[in-house]
């Protein structure tokens, strides 16, 4: 895993302004990024962010991947670990055109998930497996009352 290449930072930042729209469809510029992330307590500036979508300013500070991160609704790793970032560019891929409340939640879950310790990952699997049996033997039983 540790030999694969991540993107160029300016091409991750770009794919999400890509992927990730304004509600009424248009793409985000780079004002409307850092205005939310300075209403929300960052501080960042647009000519910043268009450096980095540019690549002519690299290495940022890694609070400043986690305000863009949180911005566009990815976990922070999207921007540093390679397997964080094929889940997400593959979630991207798949997106509805619309924002429906099980995508957001599924988000967020990957989100805090992929900045969980390994341990902490084998359990919260567990508990997902424990929690898709009890799901399942309730499919079942209720098959079973209406075949009755």
């Amino acid at each position: 895993m540790a030999d694969r290449q991540m993107p160029p930072l300016a091409d991750l930042l770009n794919l999400l302004f890509d992927k990730r729209r304004r509600p009424d469809g248009r793409p985000y510029s780079n004002e409307d990024v850092a205005s939310a992330i300075r209403a929300a307590e960052g501080q960042i500036t647009q000519s910043y962010i268009w450096m980095l979508r540019r690549g002519t300013r690299e290495d940022p500070k890694i609070s400043h991947l986690k305000m863009l991160a949180d911005f566009f609704e990815v976990p922070s790793g999207f921007f540093l670990d390679p397997e964080v970032y094929e889940a997400t560019v593959a979630e991207l891929s798949g997106e509805p055109a619309q924002d429906n409340a099980d995508s957001k939640l599924e988000r967020v879950m990957l989100r805090r998930v992929s900045e969980m310790s390994p341990e902490s990952r084998k359990l919260v699997m567990s508990m997902i497996r424990h929690v898709s049996e009890l799901d399942r033997a309730g499919d079942d039983a209720k098959q079973d009352k209406a075949d009755d």
